[in-house]
């Protein structure tokens, strides 16, 4: 009779967790980081930020970019203001840390790990920085407040902006979409402070440019929502302005 393999001897065919290159952050600190960012938890990311400052020197400059841009885009996502405007001001309390709050503002995302692919043409790693990747997942996610702290920052660019316009517009205008008018506030909020999106709309409308991946339902859906948008923001300049 066959004898039933030992404790030792199932636990040692069990496959282990990958090393740890050298330099690499630490997998817990990691964990609890990341966790923290997307909790809102801004005392707990104090303290972990802390720990990674006291060991800053045995990880590798990248390696802390990539984990703090991670984890401003996780704070994003979770629409955890706090804790963003928190990750931005590490650098004045941990001066070693200054280097990955610049990195924050204007690194570019590397680490499939840390930046997937929101949408399937909406690539994160090599193509988008930081802020760009968090303003997108801000979108994804419908994180309004979150994406008015990157605007009130002024931490994207043109085209950042633009992408996340075109993004919250293909989401708006999906009627397979559980709630599309759930992204109206968004769509206003990046229309009231860049309003030259109107004229994007309206040169797309000239040039019958619909995104493809609408139905031809949706694309006349979409050109409805523009001409809606843009009478809304006309209507509130006019309110403002008496």
């Amino acid at each position: 009779m066959q004898k039933a393999p030992s404790q030792a001897a199932l636990s040692a065919k069990k496959p282990k967790a990958p090393a740890l290159a050298k330099g690499d952050v630490d997998r817990e600190l990691e964990r609890l980081l990341l966790t923290a960012c997307a909790d809102g938890e801004v005392d707990k990311v104090r303290q972990v930020a802390d720990k990674i400052h006291r060991t800053q020197e045995a990880t590798r400059a990248d390696a802390l970019d990539e984990l703090f841009g991670c984890a401003f885009a996780r704070a994003a996502g979770a629409n955890q203001v706090p804790v963003m405007a928190l990750l931005l001001a590490l650098g004045s309390a941990f001066p070693m840390l200054a280097s990955c709050v610049a990195a924050v503002q204007f690194g570019i995302c590397r680490l499939e790990r840390y930046f997937p692919a929101v949408e399937s043409e909406l690539r994160g790693c090599f193509a988008l920085r930081y802020v760009g990747y968090a303003a997108v997942v801000c979108v994804e996610r419908n994180a309004v407040g979150a994406m008015r702290f990157l605007l009130e920052r002024a931490l994207l660019d043109d085209g950042e902006v633009l992408r996340c316009f075109e993004l919250a517009k293909r989401k708006a205008a999906c009627f397979d979409a559980p709630n599309p008018g759930a992204y109206r506030p968004m769509l206003m909020l990046l229309i009231n402070a860049f309003p030259s999106l109107l004229d994007v709309c309206r040169r797309q409308r000239d040039a019958a440019v619909a995104p493809p991946a609408l139905t031809q339902e949706s694309a006349l859906h979409l050109r409805a929502l523009e001409a809606s948008l843009a009478y809304e923001f006309q209507l509130n300049r006019s309110a403002s302005s008496t």
